[in-house]
């Protein structure tokens, strides 16, 4: 085997949905994070994300906050997206973990 010549100090993964399955953790996160504003709009955004999956998470909760739930505000420091952005950072944080 050819390969087997070479010497490495360094060997990358593409660990995101190869080496780790992360599309369930992804969108039980989208679920959890958008879940303060209602079960309707939870199930939207996983609709929506499971429909987009080549959209950025930032794009998405874009999407959210000016479609899914335009009306509605949600409590916490800094902007709505903010917030939702690291939320679902930390969802998806803790889903890899587990």
């Amino acid at each position: 085997m050819k390969f087997l010549m070479f010497q490495y100090n360094t060997l990358i993964f593409d660990f995101d949905g190869v080496v780790l399955n992360s599309n369930q953790v992804k969108t039980e996160a989208f679920f959890y994070t958008t879940l303060p504003y209602g079960e309707d709009a939870a199930n939207a955004m996983v609709e929506y994300h499971i429909k987009h999956g080549g959209i950025l998470r930032y794009k998405k909760i874009a999407y959210l906050l000016d479609y899914i739930v335009p009306a509605k505000a949600i409590h916490g420091c800094g902007s709505q997206l903010d917030v939702l952005l690291h939320r679902y950072a930390a969802q998806v944080y803790q889903g890899l973990l587990t």
